[in-house]
């Protein structure tokens, strides 16, 4: 699929969603990642306790979708937790 291709169809959903209209974009880009979901290994979850730990100090920070948890995890979901942390901080 192109790029506009992908772009299109996820700001009509969106719009369609009332999640962000159409006339609220600002910028739109399509970013494509090699390896986009987490591989874990046999010491990951004594890795994810060091990064998390060290990521937690920092109070405006907030991490989100797949490679911001470290999990795989379904879109609906992903845009959902989103959702709350973007109402959380603009509200």
């Amino acid at each position: 699929m192109e790029d506009q291709e992908i772009i299109h169809l996820v700001s009509t959903r969106l719009d369609e969603m009332e999640f962000v209209g159409k006339k609220e974009t600002i910028d739109t880009f399509v970013f494509r990642l090699k390896y986009a979901y987490p591989v874990l290994d046999v010491d990951y979850k004594w890795k994810m306790n060091k990064i998390t730990s060290f990521l937690d100090k920092f109070s405006n920070l907030r991490m989100a979708g797949r490679n911001g948890t470290f999990t795989y995890t379904s879109m609906h979901n992903i845009i959902s937790s989103s959702k709350k942390i973007i109402e959380k901080y603009i509200s």
